[in-house]
């Protein structure tokens, strides 16, 4: 299990206390933490901030598209959002909300992502 640190999360020992393999942070001041993986032919870049506006903070998206556009990347799997939907193709809000509260498996959320 791998955490991206979001702007609501705790300490990273916390989640490393706790069964985490692994807790990304944010790699400087003011920058969000993201991971760039490749998986079964696509690139993606797993990021707490989606890469697309959500309304409220300019700063993060744009920092990240740019990261995404750099990196060729297909597709952003993010949070912060909640329940919130962009209407992105390229775009998967894994929040709690929309998989219900419990971890998820990378092939199943790719898996809903091309149902929908």
């Amino acid at each position: 299990k791998y955490l991206l640190r979001g702007n609501h999360d705790k300490s990273a020992q916390t989640y490393l206390d706790n069964g985490f393999a692994e807790v990304i942070d944010f790699p400087a001041k003011g920058e969000p933490a993201y991971h760039i993986a490749d998986v079964e032919g696509i690139r993606i870049l797993f990021s707490h901030y989606p890469i697309v506006s959500d309304g409220f903070d300019d700063t993060h998206w744009r920092y990240l598209a740019k990261v995404f556009d750099q990196e060729h990347c297909d597709i952003n799997i993010h949070g912060h959002i909640h329940s919130m939907q962009l209407n992105e193709k390229f775009c998967i809000n894994a929040s709690v909300e929309e998989i219900g509260y419990a971890p998820i498996r990378l092939g199943e959320l790719l898996k809903r992502h091309k149902r929908n």
